[in-house]
């Protein structure tokens, strides 16, 4: 069984063009656990959410949009026995279909429990495991993603409310036998093997969340460089556990009762205070502990990095920390047989980890799935209707059907008379075919007016419109043609052209005969000229001898076609010589960036960034070396040069 997880920084960014399933596919995993997915609820889609061969389960944010966000996707083989969102119970779905064992979270109040599940910052997916061929048990799969506190206190006491909630949570599962996985990103480096400058931090020994890593852990993987308590930690501690991950007595004796099937003892003060503790009770202690599997495999290992600074190209030199965790309970740790981290896999900041157990995952025989299920959900059920459907361009037909107006005629027109006017109609939209502009004459349909008549009997046919010749120079005025000189070569972008005797004249309208109807057609050709600036009007009149039509009609083409090639010849020869002086033109107007700095360490060009930071600062920009970033001191790697933008402006002047 392969179980993988990966922090994928917005699942739209990295499938957007491959798509979910083919990614998932290529990752080769049992169960695909993703954080920081940024998608809520109302951003869901389809592909997303229902991807053949896999069944999703998501906890979305519900304080900002696009923002956290964690998955499951299990693949057909390893469907879940339950899901559920949330560490506390409160987004339960269903009774019957929810995890369940949520730990006393007595400590924590109402709005607390309600905060620590709105940021969508957990899913759990229950799933039934074949050790061997005698014995099946469940598993739990914790998929988190941790808070980052940064410097901001309000979010430290976040940070550590939902790792404290998370502790509670996970070895109240363990107390109902069944077997505990917590995998995610964690946002926290347990030992200094972990980050590649411990050394930058000067409390790296001293911090909450990796005190509360390091009791996590059984003690043979514990680091006993770090503090073994801390005053935050104890501040937001649920009274189920001690941070340092020793129960009372009390306590250890229910256990006891439960695991070994022992009645409680009574014990003397001055007896539990020299008392032993007995190697039953410590492997009940070791079964409420994990392991970290990754580095009680390659326990020597101190470049495994899942995490770098995309902003100085940290991961070309795997200058990174390790930020993403697969923690197993320690009765299951001995059937891991590999864990590995995937840095071969790009697309986000992070890298996958996938751990390989030696088991079989048994798939779900229920017909439904659990109720978190998301292709259970409403919108894709076809139950509900989403908003964008009612906002879905709709597309109208315009044509007029020649068939439907001629059956449907009889109950239009009431007369002989009328339906001779529809077939003029007909005949005159046939003549207006043959007109320049390719537009035919519209008739209203017979549904919604009817054909009016007019006191001579003649239908209200629109004219045909007139067609505008197409340009022969150039459609837009080049920008570089205003810088520039003038040459004579141009003639037709400074004199007017020669018009045509005949253009000016105006003869009398054709007349087209059909019935009692008359028309007017009229054609009207405009041609523009290079400069824009003159127009010729030409009025094409019929004329009684067909020969001497057609001859000034050859003699007009003739005039055109010759008049065409002048100006391709003019046109050519003006953008040959702006090309060769739109460079010039372009530099005398406008100074070009200076060229970068050179680093001193490399002498490279540097890069211009800009800072992102909320500060002063912000939206400033400023040179630094262009090589990644890497070990301080090491010459390969990227150099101390800095340099404000502003500043280099003003040394210029």
């Amino acid at each position: 069984m392969r179980i993988l997880t990966w922090n994928i920084n917005g699942i739209r960014a990295v499938t957007g063009k491959t798509g979910v399933k083919k990614m998932l596919d290529s990752l080769n995993a049992d169960l695909v656990c993703l954080q920081e997915t940024k998608v809520t609820r109302d951003m869901l889609d389809e592909p997303t959410a229902i991807v053949d061969g896999y069944e999703s389960y998501f906890s979305f944010s519900r304080k900002r949009t696009g923002y956290s966000g964690t998955a499951n996707y299990c693949s057909k083989q390893c469907t879940p026995v339950s899901a559920e969102e949330g560490l506390t119970g409160r987004l339960r779905i269903n009774e019957e279909t929810s995890v369940g064992c949520y730990g006393n979270t007595d400590a924590y109040s109402d709005s607390d429990l309600e905060a620590l599940d709105s940021e969508g910052r957990c899913v759990i997916t229950k799933h039934r495991l074949r050790l061997n061929e005698e014995t099946e048990t469940e598993v739990a799969i914790i998929n988190v993603y941790v808070p980052r506190a940064g410097d901001r206190p309000d979010r430290l006491e976040y940070k550590l409310r939902f790792l404290s909630l998370l502790r509670s949570r996970a070895q109240a599962l363990l107390q109902d036998d069944v077997h505990v996985i917590i995998l995610g990103d964690l946002n926290l480096t347990h030992t200094a093997k972990d980050n590649c400058d411990p050394k930058s931090d000067a409390d790296f020994l001293r911090r909450s969340s990796r005190v509360w890593m390091n009791n996590m852990l059984r003690p043979s993987e514990r680091d006993p460089g770090i503090a073994s308590s801390h005053p935050d930690l104890e501040a937001v501690a649920l009274s189920s556990h001690t941070q340092r991950g020793e129960m009372s007595d009390e306590e250890d004796d229910d256990i006891l009762e439960q695991t070994f099937n022992h009645s409680p003892k009574t014990r003397k003060n001055t007896e539990a205070k020299s008392k032993k503790i007995t190697p039953e009770k410590q492997q009940v202690r070791e079964d409420l502990l994990f392991s970290d599997v990754y580095r009680y495999l390659h326990p020597d290992e101190t470049t495994g990095y899942t995490n770098w600074d995309t902003s100085t190209d940290a991961r070309k030199s795997n200058y990174g920390r390790r930020l993403d965790y697969i923690l197993v309970d320690t009765r299951l740790a001995c059937h891991v047989t590999d864990c590995r981290i995937l840095t071969e896999v790009e697309g986000s900041d992070h890298c996958p980890v996938v751990v390989t157990l030696n088991c079989q995952p048994l798939p779900f025989s229920s017909s439904s799935p659990p109720q978190l299920c998301s292709k259970l959900m409403p919108e894709f059920r076809g139950q509900q209707q989403k908003l964008s459907s009612f906002f879905t361009k709709t597309v109208v037909s315009k044509e007029v059907d020649s068939v439907s107006l001629s059956s449907s005629q009889g109950s239009v027109c009431s007369s002989q008379e009328e339906v001779n006017i529809i077939n003029d109609a007909k005949g005159q939209l046939k003549k207006s075919a043959s007109v320049p502009d390719g537009n035919s004459t519209r008739i209203s349909s017979p549904n919604k007016t009817s054909l009016k008549r007019g006191n001579s009997g003649a239908t209200n046919v629109a004219a045909p419109k007139s067609k505008k010749v197409k340009q022969t120079g150039p459609k837009q005025i080049s920008l570089t043609s205003f810088f520039a000189p003038k040459t004579n070569s141009s003639v037709h972008s400074e004199s007017k052209p020669v018009q045509n005797s005949s253009s000016n004249t105006k003869s009398e309208p054709k007349k087209v005969d059909k019935g009692d109807t008359e028309h007017d057609v009229v054609c009207v050709e405009d041609q523009n000229f290079i400069n824009g600036s003159d127009i010729l009007a030409k009025v094409c009149s019929p004329s009684k001898d067909k020969n001497i039509q057609n001859i000034s009609n050859t003699a007009n083409i003739k005039k055109e076609k010759s008049f065409d090639k002048a100006c391709t010849l003019a046109t050519s020869s003006q953008e040959v010589k702006s090309a060769l002086t739109s460079s010039q033109s372009w530099k005398t107007l406008l100074c070009g960036p200076a060229p970068p700095p050179l680093c001193p360490g490399h002498k490279e060009p540097c890069v211009l960034k800009t800072v992102r930071k909320n500060g002063p600062n912000k939206n400033k920009q400023f040179y630094s070396c262009p090589r990644p970033d890497g070990p301080p001191g090491n010459p390969q790697y990227r150099c101390n040069f800095f340099q404000w933008l502003n500043d280099r402006k003003k040394k210029k002047t």
